[in-house]
């Protein structure tokens, strides 16, 4: 999600379109890196992808977690 000038919109679905491919190929977790505000000192992208990324991991009964390496990057495991 490396926000390069996305709206807020197009990042969403580049979220989901990795949650869909993560899913049909059996993954067992997705990473999404969507940035903390290094450069500017606050995220776009970032509070609005957490939040979309919790969701999702409740919607598909998986769990959501920061990226304990990365502050600009969550995980969704996926429970299958």
């Amino acid at each position: 999600m490396a926000h390069a000038g996305e709206t807020w919109e197009e990042a969403r679905e580049k979220i989901l379109a990795a949650l869909e491919q993560a899913l049909d190929g059996g993954y067992r977790g997705l990473k999404i890196v969507h940035g903390y505000g290094s450069m500017t000192g606050s995220s776009v992208i970032g509070p609005r992808a957490t939040a979309y990324l919790r969701h999702l991991a409740d919607e598909v009964g998986g769990r959501y977690a920061g990226d304990r390496r990365n502050r600009g990057a969550s995980v969704i495991w996926l429970n299958q």
